[in-house]
């Protein structure tokens, strides 16, 4: 039988490597942490990480380590490619427990395809967001995804022909989730490149504030940011002074 306490222990091991700045070195251990857990999770006879939360005391629920596992996994890659490789892996694995989370399982495929396009496979990249949304039209967040690996922003890469056909084909789907995220994406391209003209533009900033203004305010979904804490507009100079927009700068945490 597997050993709760020593994969309890693993993964904290795994969050000090990390306060430490050793982001390949937790990766390792958290894997390591992983392999034991799949068994675990085998001996209680469940498919979804989140049950494994209400089984056992934990430190840190697994749930909230093993999706920090994938986003640690993508910047260990930046410094080393094959540990996009074991993200491929990982997430692939991963998808077999996620069960009900639609959202973790949204966001790991999101990791598996972007992975593939960081390590040059443009090739299977489109092939798996493009076979995704096929199944399921109505997934917002999939075009944005997909979206950004040719916008440039994230990857340092950039096709504008490819990231505008997808905006397009997503804007065409009808009841798509998350629909002012995925307009407010398409302005990305659309402000920085002038694509479709200023008719276009003008008409999807028309749509962003109707949308906004269908949402409930603001203080009523957050706290209030303290006062002395500057919020730029994603259009708006970024603060730090560098003169670009702040999207493009500081603003791309918030992305």
């Amino acid at each position: 039988m597997e050993d709760k306490l020593a994969i309890d222990k693993k993964i904290m091991n795994g969050y000090e490597l990390l306060n430490k700045k050793k982001t390949a070195e937790a990766c390792d251990v958290w894997l390591e942490a992983w392999d034991s857990m799949k068994k675990l999770i085998a001996e209680n006879h469940v498919n979804n990480i989140v049950e494994i939360n209400k089984l056992y005391e934990w430190t840190e629920y697994p749930s909230n380590y093993v999706q920090e596992l994938e986003a640690e996994l993508h910047n260990a890659g930046i410094g080393n490619p094959d540990y996009y490789r074991k993200r491929i892996i990982y997430c692939n694995e991963l998808l077999e427990y996620t069960g009900d989370e639609t959202l973790m399982k949204e966001n790991t495929r999101r990791a598996i395809a972007d992975s593939y396009f960081e390590l040059g496979d443009t090739v299977e990249c489109d092939r798996l967001y493009d076979k995704w949304l096929s199944d399921d039209p109505q997934w917002g967040w999939g075009y944005i995804g997909w979206f950004r690996c040719y916008e440039g922003t994230w990857h340092g890469r950039q096709d504008i022909k490819k990231a505008t056909e997808i905006m397009e084909r997503a804007l065409c789907v009808t009841d798509i989730r998350d629909r002012l995220d995925v307009v407010d994406a398409a302005l990305d391209i659309y402000e920085d490149d002038g694509a479709g003209g200023s008719a276009r533009i003008s008409a999807l900033r028309a749509e962003v504030a109707e949308l906004n203004s269908q949402r409930l305010p603001r203080w009523a979904t957050r706290k209030p940011l303290p006062a002395a804490v500057i919020k730029a507009g994603r259009n708006d100079p970024c603060p730090c002074g560098s003169g670009k927009k702040y999207k493009k700068c500081h603003g791309k945490a918030d992305i």
